[in-house]
């Protein structure tokens, strides 16, 4: 959907540092493009806010009040609950019934159960979907922001929040890294609200997924359990001709790891999802660039951990290689769409 296509959103400023966005309904009129008439909306695009718990209650007292506070006129929130075992399913049901909550049962991880939100989405015939940790609390203007980005951009599949540090004095920067198809973030001082600008990846703890694009790139890779998925995710995004943008005027406040897993584990995803992600989307000429990187990494290591990873991404080759046969299949760029962006 292009800027052209439905309601706007607008920007007026209320005092340094604030930002209202404010949704304006347009009048229902044919527009002519190439022959077809198209009826322009008469309506804001419906959001499904999907948020993944595990025994995150003492997370969801920020979170869910700063969510359902929001400025913005047609959204749903849904509560995927990985098998949690501190009481979130029933609080939840007793205390917020306008908030939709799936059991899930067991922990299911990050991506399957990011997954089921997002399918639940597209049933309900959601234009966005927008993941949201639960250990975050966000500005009233966060999904109008988001929303506009994605308006704005019609090739805009994947757009990123703005995370700013729990207590408000920094902003959260991330650099891709793409010989490891992996990311660090760093705090840097508050930065004044800029345009939506094209960047590599978006993070998994607060992106807008254009659902129609879905469709095309699929969801989150559910072997990876977590770590990496949105990496993976936003990569395929590029591939496929889409781009992914960051947007700073979306801002969430993210307490970080506070719904994570212990050290040693992450370490073993991360590893294994890494490797998996390279050998999946880069083209043969982009794996023979990092070659040496990727050997020191995964296989010249005396690191345990990373053996561990490297073994068990061999493991899952066979159904990683056939993913990479439909991903290049459906390539549109080459990998220099995103590559170009990397800050180094």
């Amino acid at each position: 959907m292009g800027m052209n296509d439905g309601p706007s959103v607008t920007n007026d400023s209320h005092g340094e540092g604030s930002h209202v966005f404010r949704i304006q309904r347009m009048q229902a009129h044919p527009v002519r493009r190439s022959g077809i008439h198209v009826i322009r909306s008469v309506r804001p695009p419906q959001v499904r806010v999907i948020i993944v718990n595990w025994n995150g209650r003492h997370h969801l007292g920020d979170c869910l009040p700063s969510v359902l506070a929001a400025r913005y006129p047609l959204f749903a929130v849904t509560v995927c609950d990985n098998g949690s075992r501190d009481g979130s399913v029933a609080w939840l049901e007793a205390g917020y019934p306008q908030v939709d909550v799936i059991p899930l049962g067991s922990n299911r991880g990050f991506a399957a159960a990011n997954n089921v939100g997002l399918r639940q989405a597209m049933a309900c015939g959601a234009e966005y979907a927008v993941l949201l940790n639960n250990d975050t609390r966000v500005e009233a203007d966060w999904l109008a922001a988001l929303v506009d980005a994605a308006e704005t951009d019609e090739l805009a599949a994947v757009c990123q929040a703005q995370q700013r540090s729990w207590d408000g004095e920094c902003d959260i920067a991330f650099r891709f890294i793409p010989e490891w198809a992996d990311a660090e973030h760093v705090y840097v001082p508050v930065r004044p609200v800029g345009p939506a600008a094209r960047v590599p990846f978006a993070s998994g703890c607060a992106m807008l997924l254009r659902c129609a694009a879905l469709e095309r790139i699929g969801l989150f890779d559910e072997r990876y359990f977590m770590y990496v998925e949105d990496v993976d995710l936003s990569l395929r995004a590029w591939i496929a001709g889409y781009r992914v943008l960051h947007v700073p005027a979306a801002v969430v406040y993210h307490r970080m790891r506070g719904s994570g897993a212990v050290t040693c584990r992450r370490m073993f995803w991360g590893y294994r999802n890494q490797l998996s992600t390279l050998i999946k989307l880069y083209q043969t000429g982009t794996l023979a660039r990092f070659g040496r990187p990727i050997a020191q990494r995964w296989f010249l290591t005396r690191n345990r951990t990373a053996i561990r990873g490297t073994l068990a991404a061999a493991a899952m080759l066979p159904g990683t290689l056939r993913r990479r046969g439909v991903v290049q299949r459906f390539r549109r760029v080459p990998d220099s769409a995103f590559l170009e962006l990397c800050q180094r």
